[in-house]
């Protein structure tokens, strides 16, 4: 899952969450976690994803994504959905 602050300012992603929404599995932003003006993020999960050293944020060894089709929602601190990723 990549995420892009195509804003000119900083992301506060606190209380913030990715959801899978097949699975139901979810994803909460660690607090004061800040995508920075322009910058992209990747939520890594699965066991594949152990030894990258430039991982982002590591989500789960278990595969969350189903390879048929799996929505992901980005869900805001007020619980909105902002974006969602077919």
């Amino acid at each position: 899952m990549t995420i892009i602050n195509n804003d000119s300012y900083d992301m506060d992603m606190t209380g913030w969450s990715v959801l899978s929404v097949e699975g139901e599995q979810r994803f909460d932003f660690p607090d004061s976690y800040t995508i920075k003006a322009g910058e992209t993020i990747t939520i890594w999960s699965g066991d594949f994803s152990r030894g990258i050293w430039s991982v982002d944020l590591y989500w789960t060894e278990q595969n969350i994504w189903n390879n048929n089709g799996d929505p992901a929602q980005l869900i805001n601190a007020d619980h909105v959905i902002v974006d969602v990723e077919e």
